[in-house]
């Protein structure tokens, strides 16, 4: 039988400090003042942080996977879906409008979206 030794001494070392980076990240984002996501070109949800969470009364288990513009007012659907359209084909640099929200209870709310 033969073997092999190799020290992975300082990799490991490094997965653990990524790791720790990573948590401290999370919890900033998670806990800042304003709404946090990212979502796909099709505009489906991949991450919401806590604001967007508490102020829309969603939850990832429920919410992630959905068009990150599911919850603006009927009124504004298509000024939102022709907006994100552009801005994913490259014609617009920004996104960046007001939009009323509704959460869950029915209530609105302002926001203003800027990708």
């Amino acid at each position: 039988l033969a073997g092999i030794h190799i020290d992975i001494s300082e990799r490991k070392a490094a997965e653990v400090a990524l790791a720790e980076s990573k948590a401290r990240i999370r919890a900033i984002v998670d806990n800042a003042p304003l709404g946090i996501f990212s979502a796909d070109a099709a505009g489906r949800l991949g991450f919401m942080n806590g604001w967007i969470r508490e102020n829309f009364r969603w939850s990832e288990a429920r919410n992630l996977g959905e068009l990150w513009y599911a919850c603006v007012s009927p009124a504004e659907w298509d000024g939102v879906t022709d907006t994100w359209a552009r801005f994913i084909g490259d014609s617009a640099t920004t996104y960046d409008a007001e939009l009323r929200m509704v959460v869950e209870e029915g209530d609105e709310r302002i926001t203003r979206v800027r990708i």
